[in-house]
């Protein structure tokens, strides 16, 4: 056999590990049980070096972007953790590795690379091929640069840097046998960018993906009957019955959790993730643990005041920027919605199809950003109408971010909220009030258009694209209200009686029970 069959073979050999490991995570099986990922994680001294001095006169460098959140990028573009992935870098022992994962910045992320997805390093490769074979010229000092560069071009999957000149060599190497490769560090294939390489295939990662990407989180609660479990579950089944979305959860459920691995087996691309500020927001949630006062007062009451749960649930979206996905764009929806159209680029922006085919072929520094409370392509963020049919952008439930503003702003915007000593504003509570309290005069949101936040109570629109069960749910408080009467938050009693003054909560809770039962 031929030297890089026997040592394909023996990656072969952690396949069943990976299975196994991934088994009770909800994954599948993967039907090739011979098949192996690579990663060529940049991320040695002298690359640093490389990045900081080489690159950063042309522009701010992405070279090391996502590098500690890789595992996030690969778990966002669906790349199954069932099979082995090799780490193709000459940081590869066991010692150096910790070394790397205790400088990240973001743990969990770092963590989620190691935790979720089976490790093969050429230090374990080594370890099994010098037992059982002496391949030729094993020690000669470039063996292992051609161990990675065959296994590269076999992988099921090859994960590279954008900047590498070998990562782009093997791309467009791949490209020409139809073999899937992606760089989990965003923007432009450098070697592309630099006219060194001619390639059919635009290498630069799109603005406005093909494939529109649906955030949502969900924080389990502890203990209890979980309605956030069957609301995730619903809104899942409408995205995939209704749309061409590919939703991504974002989750501080353990990966083996039934939670997690139920999201999992649904067909979601699950990011496990930890926030920084979560003690924060339980030591603030304290301050009104019994207290009467969390329904009024001065500042705009909200019903999650007394729940950390919940609180900490509807917090978790202000990561969303630092989490390491590529798209330079996303939307984010809740869970309480159902989804009744498809989801476009057009549709979200405000534009026609033929202006939004100019827009999509400019890069994003020529892009004309919205103006406050417009619709089109937002500066932040773009939000839609609270509980009234006005044109004010007040509902964080529904939103499209532009990543990058926001990933660049968040350590202010996270200092803000923790030095504000409370998660109360005059504007509203929670992250809603942070967002709309800090993102305000000229950096304000610009505006989603209706279709995006229709609310149940509102009356029928069948072009709606989603319906938010904005306040009041179905099973807890929607159905008892309008079978026996009954009001489970007094907060939402003017809302249930707009279901019955001509909402349309009834039929949409059926369909949310149909889904659910189905």
């Amino acid at each position: 056999k031929k030297p890089n069959k026997k040592i394909e073979e023996r990656m072969i050999l952690y396949g069943a590990g990976a299975r196994e490991k991934t088994r009770h995570m909800g994954f599948i099986s993967f039907p090739n049980n011979t098949a192996f990922n690579v990663l060529h994680l940049r991320m040695e001294p002298d690359w640093r070096i490389f990045c900081e001095l080489t690159l950063h006169a042309s522009g701010p460098p992405n070279c090391m972007n996502n590098t500690f959140e890789v595992g996030n990028v690969l778990l966002s573009e669906g790349i199954t953790p069932s099979i082995p992935l090799y780490l193709a870098t000459t940081v590869s022992t066991k010692k150096t590795l910790e070394q790397w994962r205790g400088q990240s910045s973001a743990p969990f992320a770092a963590d989620n690379l190691f935790n979720i997805y089976t490790i093969i390093t050429h230090e374990m490769l080594a370890e099994r091929i010098f037992n059982e074979w002496t391949p030729p010229l094993g020690h000669h000092k470039m063996f292992w640069p051609a161990v990675s560069s065959l296994l590269s071009m076999n992988a099921n999957m090859f994960v590279g840097n954008s900047v590498s000149t070998y990562s782009g060599f093997l791309m467009q190497q791949r490209l020409r046998t139809q073999k899937r490769s992606i760089h989990y560090n965003g923007g432009s294939l450098r070697l592309q960018e630099t006219k060194q390489l001619a390639s059919k295939k635009n290498w630069k990662t799109a603005l406005f993906s093909k494939n529109i990407k649906w955030l949502f989180c969900v924080q389990p609660k502890e203990g209890q009957t979980d309605d956030s479990a069957h609301m995730a579950k619903v809104a899942i089944k409408s995205a995939f019955a209704k749309t061409s979305l590919v939703p991504i959860g974002v989750t501080t459920a353990s990966p083996t959790s039934k939670f997690a691995a139920d999201l999992v087996s649904a067909g979601v691309r699950l990011i496990y993730h930890t926030p920084s500020w979560v003690p924060h927001i339980k030591a603030m949630i304290s301050q009104w643990e019994g207290s009467k006062n969390r329904l009024s007062g001065d500042k705009k009451p909200s019903h999650l005041l007394s729940d950390v749960d919940a609180m900490v649930g509807t917090f978790l979206r202000i990561d969303i920027p630092i989490l390491g996905l590529l798209d330079p764009f996303l939307f984010y929806a809740d869970i309480d919605i159902l989804f009744q159209n498809d989801v476009t680029w057009s549709k979200l922006l405000g534009a026609t199809d033929k202006r939004f085919k100019k827009m999509k072929d400019l890069p994003y520094e020529q892009q004309v950003f919205a103006k406050p409370g417009q619709e089109g392509v937002p500066m932040f963020f773009a939000m839609s109408a609270e509980s009234e049919m006005e044109k004010v952008a007040a509902n964080a439930g529904v939103m499209l971010w532009n990543v990058q503003s926001m990933r660049e702003s968040y350590p202010s915007f996270l200092n803000f909220i923790v030095r504000s000593g409370d998660i109360t504003w005059p504007i509203g509570p929670g992250d809603q009030g942070a967002l709309r309290t800090f993102y305000q005069g000229d950096r304000g949101p610009s505006y989603l258009p209706y279709l995006f936040n229709w609310k149940a109570y509102w009356p029928r629109n069948p072009t709606a694209v989603l319906v938010h069960f904005h306040g009041p749910k179905c099973e807890a408080d929607i159905l008892p209200y309008l079978d026996y009467g009954r009001i489970r938050l007094p907060l939402f009693h003017f809302l249930l009686k707009r279901c019955q003054e001509g909402g349309n909560c009834l039929e949409l809770c059926r369909q949310y029970m149909n889904y659910l039962q189905d």
